[in-house]
């Protein structure tokens, strides 16, 4: 027993062994495939220059000192004689003050001389002398005032202090409008742009004796700024705007290299810091007791800054490097979605899936093809953003960031393009509307980045995150990041992987790659789901919930399938028209029950079919067009699922085993399905290789099929450069490559010439040994003569199957024999001979010059006796020539068609006839009506006829000719077709058409009439089937006269 097991076991490890092996096999010949498709389209690229200015030594700045405000920082002036002048002319010409007065608040208490040097006095003329600043602070107490009298002090003669009560009254008093109409504004009275700041101290101090141990102040300064300039005409001014005091994109060197105080907003060139340093200073003299400290000079200087480079494109790099990053992928990636969605469109994937191809290897190769030919341009981009071009002093775009991780963010990015284009193929079935709709979002995708990338330092880290989940914004993040790392003059980093560019931004590079990374994962399963869910034309749809089902994952057996309500036995036909199978025959397919219903309009396809196709024969479906071929082949190969039955194709099942069916079989569908960019050689090969034939042999095989197919002058030729006939070819050999045991060819000779399809016929006899050939085709020609056994469908059944002998004798009438007449030719004299030899020989239609006559089967040996009388005696009987035919397929073919739609017209009457409570015509007499109102003649163009006005001699005759014309019509061809329909359906056939006949001519005669009423007939049955029908005669009088007035 142990033994048993582990050769079991070593059975299974071998079968995985080749099922691996034959994997890896496939993978490499699909990556061959789109490595050979993809060279033979044109890829271009582009490169981009830049460059820059270097400062070799370190930049130094002079110092300053805080004693004084700055010298450019001057106080608004008030209208001189000059300006007076002026604004007669040309208006106001500068921001004027109004003379300084008292405040008339009474808390204002600190009140100063106004100290006027010599110079001012004289300057008065042209213009204020107030040249000094106001300070104003707050709470007014005495302490608060000592401190501000000190600081006045100090930065004299540039400041002068007032008070007020409370911040508030300050805010008020400083935020107030000074317009001439602002009546809460008194004239003369100071307002915010006189200020030059509002102190506000905290606690309040009444007693410069009993200073608090801490003092808390604030400076409180204009929103804008008095020392910054306008750069736009009609732009508001500079404000302070602290929060932006370091850029959120930082760039190499010193902010504001040229300005020694240091950039924008400028505490020092605002007087934030000499007044800051003066109140400092006065409390200090107000600790030590109102001892004024040593003289102090105080100096503040920039930082040096090391030596740098000016790169003047790190601002448009973190705009544009997005852009360019869009750009460049673009291309590839519509190439992408195009090609894939194209082997979908043309049926090249299910093509390749029906022959064997797993599905999870048609997107493995995709990804790797994909993935190898966007690293070539990714290495391209890579290198043109880190190389310095113009020697080792140079620059690079990324000039200071490591290459292998900017490459590896790019590779990351190509995962998720990739992900993203398999996503975009699943949801199109047409490669050029997929291509146009992929670049169009491919653009509109960008159009957030420009949205958010100023506002980048308003978003929180968790939105952008969030937002990184759109792998294009996720793209823009990374690419501002590395310019941002660049603008620090680190770079990127492998060790700032996680690292953030600043303090206050908490993202990092590596946060961003980690959600490409998941979005990658995303678009594919999104990809996988929708594929699987909806497969397209073609493919097993699976339930939406497949993912959480067992049976998806580990396989379960396949419960029985009810049949569906449509396909009922009843309607299954005769099996009298179905030649016993052959004995000792190896069966290729056999086919159980197979049911197909689609769902919308719950139409019935194939019912109930049972059909055994064996091995070295070939097997021709035949049926018009929606009878169920093309639904019985693609349930054969797995395109569809079937409703219920099943089939065997090679010894595998197809609803169990559908993996084991497409690796023995072969297919050539209906429609051309080729690669065109691929030869006639790497057609065969590619196709031979994915069925397993083994390297070594391929060579051998396409020279035997290319030479079998008289394609040799064109082996090397791409299949778009090829005709129609020529494809139809290669299409066939693709099918019969590589010895598939079961072959399925869809009209393999469609748009072939005469001798292309004499071609074709020779070589699909010489394939059939050792196979099973399945063979569709609208040539009756070609289904005679290379079908061993014909089956012809019709309404979604088979209504026969056999060889071709066998149908024709079951559904044909015998020989025909035509002779042509001349003008005196007597017919009854040319019936007679005939019937001489052949006594069931009748007339089968007589029009002009035409005369037929139909033989039976049973008399062929008379034929050369009848013939040699006929040759003997043309004179005699006019007839200028004559020649007999068999039933041909065309003919088979077309009274199977008829006798389905009739089938199907007694069935659906029947349904109607029991749906209104009328006999039906599966009744026991079908044609007795015991009341006027159950007749179906009742109900028949209104035929009611007025009783008063009837003739009942010309109705009587008229019923008459209703009941006999279709009946001998009938019994005509019942005599051609033998007992190919039952005698029940025959009945009811000529009743329907008794009705019909009689419902015309009564509806010509609207004056006369009275309702048609049949009387029962006992005898009906016996004398129907005692009538001779298949010898010739008509239908028994007695039908024919059994409705009488």
């Amino acid at each position: 027993m142990t033994v048993g097991w582990q050769g079991a076991d070593k059975g299974e490890m071998e079968q995985t062994r080749r099922g691996l092996a034959s994997s890896g096999r496939k993978f490499l010949l699909l990556l061959w495939k789109n490595w050979l498709l993809q060279r033979r389209n044109v890829v271009s690229h582009a490169r981009v220059t830049c460059s820059s200015h270097v400062y070799p030594q370190p930049t130094l700045f002079p110092t300053f000192s805080l004693d004084k405000l700055p010298d450019d920082l001057k106080p608004p002036t008030s209208a001189g004689f000059f300006d007076g002048a002026l604004k007669s002319v040309f208006g106001t010409t500068s921001r004027q003050r109004r003379s300084l007065r008292p405040l008339d608040e009474p808390d204002s208490r600190l009140r100063r001389v106004k100290r006027q040097s010599l110079v001012d006095n004289l300057l008065g003329i042209f213009g204020s002398s107030d040249l000094y600043w106001p300070v104003a602070y707050t709470p007014n107490d005495t302490g608060c005032e000592t401190i501000m009298r000190l600081a006045s002090d100090r930065l004299y003669p540039d400041i002068d202090v007032y008070g007020f009560a409370s911040e508030a009254e300050m805010v008020k008093q400083l935020t107030a409008l000074a317009l001439p109409h602002n009546t809460s504004v008194p004239t003369g009275t100071l307002t915010g742009d006189d200020y030059l700041a509002g102190i506000v101290f905290m606690p309040e101090c009444p007693n410069p004796e009993q200073v608090p141990a801490s003092i808390e102040y604030k400076i409180r300064m204009k929103g804008s700024l008095r020392s910054g300039k306008k750069h736009m005409p009609f732009a508001p001014p500079p404000q302070w705007l602290t929060e932006l005091v370091y850029p959120l994109f930082q760039v190499p060197g010193p902010r504001e290299r040229n300005s020694s105080h240091g950039p924008m907003p400028g505490y020092y060139d605002e007087g934030y810091l000499p007044l800051q340093h003066a109140i400092d200073m006065s409390i200090a003299e107000l600790y030590s007791g109102g001892q004024r400290p040593p003289a102090v000079q105080v100096e503040m200087g920039r930082m040096p800054y090391p030596p740098y480079t000016d790169d003047k494109y790190l601002v448009a790099l973190q705009a544009w490097l997005p852009l360019i990053l869009l750009l460049s992928y673009l291309y590839p990636a519509t190439n992408i979605v195009k090609n894939i969605v194209h082997e979908k469109e043309k049926k090249l994937k299910e093509s390749m899936k029906m022959m064997g191809l797993p599905n999870y290897l048609h997107w493995a190769a995709w990804f790797v093809k994909s993935f190898i030919f966007l690293l070539i341009t990714t290495l391209l981009i890579t290198i043109l953003l880190c190389t310095k071009w113009q020697g080792s002093g140079s620059l690079a775009v990324l000039h200071k960031s490591d290459p292998s991780l900017v490459l590896a963010f790019l590779c990351v990015y190509l995962v998720t393009v990739i992900s993203f284009c398999f996503l975009l193929s699943t949801l199109f079935s047409r490669a050029n509307i997929a291509a146009t709709v992929t670049g169009l979002l491919w653009i509109f995708a960008y159009l957030p980045n420009e949205f958010l990338r100023p506002r980048y330092g308003y978003i929180n880290a968790p939105c952008k995150l969030v937002l990184c989940f759109f792998f294009k914004i996720a793209l823009g993040y990374g690419c501002q990041l590395m310019s941002m790392f660049e603008g620090t003059g680190a770079g990127a980093q492998w060790h700032l992987l996680f690292e953030g560019v600043s303090p206050d931004d908490p993202l990092t590079l590596g946060h961003v790659m980690l959600v490409m990374m998941l979005d990658a994962v995303v678009y594919a399963l999104l990809a996988w789901y929708i594929e699987a869910v909806f497969p397209g034309e073609f493919g097993v749809p699976q339930p939406w919930n497949f993912p959480f089902l067992r049976s998806y994952w580990l396989g379960a057996d396949v419960p029985s399938m009810v049949p569906p309500p449509s396909a009922r036995a009843e309607d299954l036909p005769d099996p009298d028209f179905f030649e016993p199978d052959p004995v000792g025959q190896q069966i290729g397919i056999r086919i159980k029950g197979l049911t197909k219903v689609f769902k919308r309009g719950n139409k019935v396809a194939v019912n109930k079919m049972n059909l055994n196709m064996y091995n070295n024969q070939m097997t021709v479906l035949l049926g018009h067009n929606g009878a169920g071929k093309t639904t019985t082949m693609s349930m054969l190969t797995g395109l569809f699922p079937p409703s219920s039955g099943t089939a065997v194709v090679n010894g595998y099942d197809i609803v169990k085993e559908m993996a084991e069916v497409r690796r023995s079989i072969g297919i050539c569908p209906q429609h051309d399905v080729l690669f065109d960019e691929l030869t006639v050689s790497e057609h065969i090969q590619f196709f031979s290789i994915l069925k397993g034939l083994p390297r070594a042999d391929v060579e051998a095989e396409v020279q035997s099929i290319v030479t079998a197919l008289k394609l040799k002058d064109k082996v090397h030729a791409q299949s778009y450069t090829l005709s129609g006939g020529m494809k139809r070819k290669l299409s066939v050999g693709i099918a019969l490559c590589a010895g598939s045991k079961v072959v399925i060819l869809d009209e393999p000779t469609s748009g072939m010439d005469p001798g292309a399809r004499r071609l074709i016929w020779d070589l699909l006899q010489k394939a059939k040994q050792g196979r099973t050939l399945l063979l569709t085709t609208h040539f009756m020609e070609e289904a005679d003569l290379l079908g061993d056994r014909i089956a012809i469908m019709a309404l979604g059944v088979v209504q026969c199957c056999g060889s071709s002998m066998f149908l024709k004798k079951r559904y044909g009438s015998g020989y025909h024999l035509v002779l042509v007449k001349q003008e005196s030719c007597d017919v009854a004299a040319v019936t007679a001979t005939i019937q001489k030899y052949i006594k069931d020989a009748r007339v089968d239609q007589n029009h002009g010059a035409e005369l037929s006559y139909v033989l039976p089967n049973e008399d062929v040996a008379k034929f050369e006796q009848l013939f040699n009388e006929l040759e003997q005696r043309r004179e005699e009987l006019k007839v200028s020539s004559y020649g007999a035919s068999q039933t041909t397929m065309d003919e088979v073919f077309l009274r199977v068609g008829e006798n389905a739609e009739q089938r199907e017209q007694l069935r659906q009457y029947s349904a109607e006839a029991a749906a209104t409570n009328r006999p039906t015509a599966s009744s026991a007499k079908p044609h007795h009506f015991n009341d006027a109102s159950s007749s179906p003649l009742s109900s028949i163009n209104g035929a009611i006829l007025n009783a008063e006005t009837q003739d009942k001699s010309q109705l009587n005759g008229a019923i008459l000719n209703a009941a006999s014309e279709p009946g001998r019509a009938r019994g005509k061809q019942h005599a051609r077709t033998g007992s190919s329909v039952s005698v029940n359906s025959m009945k009811m056939q000529l009743m329907r058409e008794i009705e019909e006949q009689a419902a015309r001519d009564i509806a010509m005669k609207p004056e006369k009439g009275l309702l048609l009423q049949p009387q029962p007939t006992d005898d009906f049955e016996e004398a129907y089937e005692a009538s001779d029908t298949r010898a010739g005669g008509e239908l028994p009088e007695l039908y024919t006269a059994s409705l009488w007035l």
